[in-house]
């Protein structure tokens, strides 16, 4: 079988490219802002994030958030469970830059912020001995008994 001549013009692909290292580089200086637990946040990639990092990678190490927890670090288990724009979110498996203007609220926004009070399933757990371990779901269940649907 005889191959074609190709004529017209060529695709390009960013391997390597002017294009592509013209992206790499607009990426890196983008700034989000985030909303978590009612507290603004603006973070550069780049320089306070990579952007590649997830969500829960972000809250966890950048901001100290340790409340939202990291089990199996592929979304099986929901101790992650983060509430993203009202709804249960994954954490380890969102990437920071996608919650660019989004609401956050994680394990620690469950309490009230003008009186401190832990809401009612928190002081539930505290009440009862219902203890949980430093990679149990619970922290995600938590978070997501708070959805009125």
């Amino acid at each position: 079988m005889k191959r074609r001549k190709q004529t017209g013009t060529k695709q390009k692909t960013p391997g390597g490219s002017h294009e592509a290292s013209a992206f790499v580089k607009d990426i890196e200086s983008k700034t989000i802002l985030l909303t978590v637990n009612e507290k603004p946040y603006i973070l550069t990639i780049g320089k306070e994030m990579k952007a590649s990092h997830t969500l829960a990678h972000t809250l966890r190490e950048t901001l100290g958030l340790t409340g939202t927890k990291i089990a199996c670090d592929h979304g099986s288990c929901c101790s992650c469970t983060v509430l993203l724009d009202g709804e249960p979110a994954l954490s380890c498996m969102t990437l920071t830059v996608e919650c660019d203007n989004k609401k956050i609220v994680t394990i620690e926004g469950l309490k009230d912020r003008k009186t401190g009070e832990l809401n009612r399933l928190q002081q539930s757990f505290i009440r009862h001995s219902a203890f949980q371990c430093g990679l149990s779901v619970t922290c995600g269940c938590r978070v997501c008994s708070t959805v009125k649907y």
